[in-house]
Order: structure tokens, then sequence, then C-alpha cells
């Protein structure tokens, strides 16, 4: 899993390798290359809750390896084609089964240890994506010598590793399903009637607010001031949707609680965020706190991969090289953030 973990993080700082090989190949593309980047964290960040129930639903084993599958999905499809779309596709799967990672190995912590040793086996982690913020980039670098196509076709033999380690020692020990608290209108005596009935817990209106939501926000803030001038439709309107959904979505979460109107029309469903949560005070400031404090981070190191690629017009060795001297500050600071 720690393999796996750190591959999740090493494919996030890629953009520098596509600078450098772009720079001199597809310079058109360039206006287009934070789609690389955004398409990743979109998925990574929209499908967290996701995960988050799948992993409660259908158990914590095949949640974990079904985010690794989707994972090397999109890591082979990067490795294989040429093609930018197909690229941002296979990037998103990436992002996706990522998501599916970060929240299982956290499930599966929580699950084994008590709050006191979580924190410290989530810091042992933390240690580990701070390692690989620091030498992703650096080692990425230096694969482009060969290829920049071995930037994603290394995930897969850590990926397939992974896979089935976690099938030969771990399977055993994790959690299964969560027990469902209705069972009416289903046939539990056969497997595809299980199955069903365990799908039907999904929170399908709120994935589909949290995504939407969320993916407008993120398109609007995408082409805004780039592609697209801030005051233009093609910002304004996303910009606009996306916040109606989000908070529609928060809306919706609300009715979901217990008594409320959606959960009396969806017996079945679970919230994907139960309401106890976002109205909490100390886990709205949680949610602010982690939401700048990695605001910050990515913009510093996105900022230096521009710079160095595109300003002084560094090769992506090069540039690998030059963040050395100031990720560890920035490893240090993600590892604060990730811990929490």
């Amino acid at each position: 899993m720690v393999g796996t973990y750190l591959s999740t993080f090493t494919t996030s700082q890629l953009e520098t390798i596509f600078l450098a090989d772009c720079r001199h190949h597809c310079p058109d593309e360039i206006k287009q290359l934070n789609w690389i980047i955004s398409s990743f964290n979109l998925t990574s960040a929209a499908f967290l809750p996701f995960w988050a129930q799948i992993a409660d639903i259908f158990g914590r084993h095949l949640a974990l390896q079904a985010a690794i599958i989707i994972m090397l999905a999109g890591s082979a499809i990067c490795t294989g084609t040429s093609i930018f779309g197909v690229l941002l596709l296979g990037r998103a799967l990436q992002g996706m089964g990522a998501a599916g990672v970060n929240i299982a190995i956290r499930t599966i912590l929580a699950d084994r240890v008590s709050l006191a040793d979580y924190a410290l086996n989530w810091t042992l982690f933390t240690l580990v994506s701070g390692f690989s913020f620091s030498c992703g980039p650096l080692i990425g670098g230096y694969l482009t010598r060969l290829s920049w196509r071995w930037c994603f076709a290394i995930n897969l033999p850590v990926g397939i590793a992974s896979i089935l380690v976690v099938a030969s020692l771990l399977r055993h020990e994790l959690l299964g399903p969560q027990p469902l608290r209705d069972t009416e209108g289903h046939d539990m005596a056969t497997r595809r009637g299980r199955f069903l009935a365990r799908l039907s817990t999904v929170d399908y209106g709120g994935q589909t607010f949290f995504l939407w939501g969320l993916g407008l926000l993120i398109l609007a803030l995408t082409w805004g001031g780039g592609t697209y001038p801030w005051n233009s439709p093609a910002v304004l309107v996303p910009l606009v949707a996306g916040s109606i959904l989000s908070v529609g979505w928060i809306l919706y979460e609300r009715s979901m609680s217990p008594g409320s109107l959606m959960s009396c029309i969806f017996p079945n469903q679970t919230p994907m965020i139960p309401w106890e949560l976002l109205s909490q005070r100390d886990i709205l400031l949680l949610f602010y706190i982690n939401f700048t404090t990695g605001m910050a981070a990515f913009a510093v190191m996105y900022f230096l991969d521009l710079y160095f690629v595109l300003v002084e017009g560094r090769s992506s060795s090069e540039a690998g090289t030059s963040l050395l001297f100031y990720i560890p500050g920035v490893g240090g600071m993600f590892t604060m953030f990730l811990s929490n």
C-alpha cells in the first residue's frame, strides 16, 4: 500500500515533465496544459466521498483493489496514447483511483488502531508523501530522457505488486461490507440480490450534486483568466451553476438526515457525508484549514514548475533538480497538512 500511496502523489507532480516536452513538440497545447493537472485533481477530490461509501457498502478490500485497478487503467491509457483528449481521460481515471487509495488506506487505519495510534501511523504515511513530493519531479525529469511515457508506465509494476500484496497478505485482515439497515424488498438469498441491496444504499443525489458542482467550479476557475476572460459567459455560467449546485448539495445532505424529506423518500440510502458532521463548527474549521493549506501548497509547486521551464528555459531534469531546493519546505507543509 505504501508503494501505491507514493505513486498517487508522484503522478500529481508531472507538470514539469509535460511543460518541457510540450514546449518543444506541441506549443499550441501549452494553454491547455493545466488540464493535465486539473483533470487529476478534479476526480481525486470529487470521488473522495464516493469511495468512502463504497468502502462501507462493499468492504475495504474490494474498494482498495478497485481503486488500484482504476488507477492502473488510467496509467496504462496515459502510457499508450499521444492524443491529448485521451491523455486527459487517463489522468481523470488516475485521479479517481488515487481518491480511492487515499480513502481506503485512511479507513483501514481507522479500523485497526486507536485514535492516538492513528496519528502516529498516518504521520509515517505523510513522510512517504513528503518524500515522493521531493523525489517525484526529479525522477520524472530524468525519466523523460528516455520517454515521457515512463512517468506513467512506472505506476504499472507498482500497482500490480500492490494488488498481489493486498490480496495475499491483507485480504482477511480487512473489514468486509457493513451491515445493511434495511433489506426489505431485496432477495438476500442470492448474490445478485445482496449486490442490488447494497447498491441501493448509495447516495446518488448527493453524489450527483457534489460531482457536478465541484466539476463546474473547477472548470470555471481553470478557464478564467487563461483560456477565457473572467467576465466571459464561458467562465460565468459554470461558476454560477457550480455554486448553485454546491449549495444544492449542502441542502440535499441536510434533507437526508433522519426524519427529513429526502430520507423519507429514499429510506435505504445513506448520506455521503452525515449532516451531523457538516453542522459541527470544529469539522467545518478543519475543512477550511485543509482547503486553504492545500490550495497554497499546490499553487507554490505549480508556479515553480512553470517558472523553471517556461521562464528560465530549463529542461525537465534540470527543473526537477532545481525543485529540490524548494520542495523540502513545501513537503514539510504538506506533511502537516495531510496528517490533520
